[in-house]
């Protein structure tokens, strides 16, 4: 397979909010269906139209929107807690299921139902299952609790991985994410996603139900060194 053939295949997986991101990066026009904004990001790509706007107005854009997104929310910055406020107890997490993680997916329009249909042939899926998710840890801010994680990147399990941290309701309804990714902004990005598919295999599994002690020990620890791709 050759750049090109790469190259449209990475658009093809990206969300559409990452697809307008990276259009609107470039003053191009972000409407229309996502066949359209692949095809127009690819064309972009391949005739490498430069960005319009410089790091320092996309990095001032993106402490906006993350202050946007603590004020949605009304939390404080969760890279506020202190170490000690987290916990890895797998029975303190919040219950989970395909719906909730489809209901939230859906919410932010980032997604189509195709996806929900073949969501176990996407990228975020196969994160899940090549162990990418790391430790995943809880805690309680402003009554709201929090989950945080690190995803390694899906280019190289050499690279540094990316920060992941999401915001459920009482309800367990998943209100608000983040990633430090590129596509963080979206909300729906395929590490985001990856860290909702462990909760809810703990959820499935009942790990998370203070009653339940069959949890497999270790099973909520990753190692990055070891991690391998998972192909499906």
């Amino acid at each position: 397979m050759d750049n090109t053939d790469n190259g449209f295949e990475e658009f093809s997986s990206n969300t559409i909010g990452k697809l307008k991101d990276f259009l609107s990066a470039r003053g191009l026009s972000f409407m229309g269906n996502k066949q359209q904004l692949v095809s127009r990001c690819f064309v972009a790509w391949e005739s490498n139209i430069p960005l319009r706007y410089s790091e320092q107005e996309q990095l001032s854009k993106l402490k906006t929107e993350y202050d946007n997104r603590l004020k949605e929310t009304n939390i404080d910055d969760p890279r506020s807690l202190k170490d000690d406020d987290w916990s890895s107890d797998v029975k303190e997490w919040p219950k989970i299921d395909l719906g909730k993680i489809f209901s939230f997916i859906l919410s932010k329009k980032e997604q189509d139902m195709d996806f929900i249909g073949h969501y176990k042939t996407q990228k975020a899926y196969s994160y899940y299952l090549s162990g990418f998710v790391d430790t995943v840890f809880c805690a309680t801010l402003n009554g709201t609790q929090i989950i945080k994680s690190h995803v390694t990147p899906s280019q190289s399990v050499r690279n540094e991985p990316h920060d992941v941290w999401l915001a459920v309701n009482n309800e367990n309804e998943i209100q608000v994410s983040w990633c430090s990714c590129i596509a963080g902004l979206a909300q729906t990005c395929n590490h985001v996603i990856a860290v909702l598919y462990k909760i809810e295999f703990a959820t499935n599994m009942g790990y998370n139900d203070p009653s339940c002690t069959s949890v497999p020990c270790g099973w909520n620890t990753s190692t990055k060194k070891n991690v391998q791709p998972y192909l499906i």
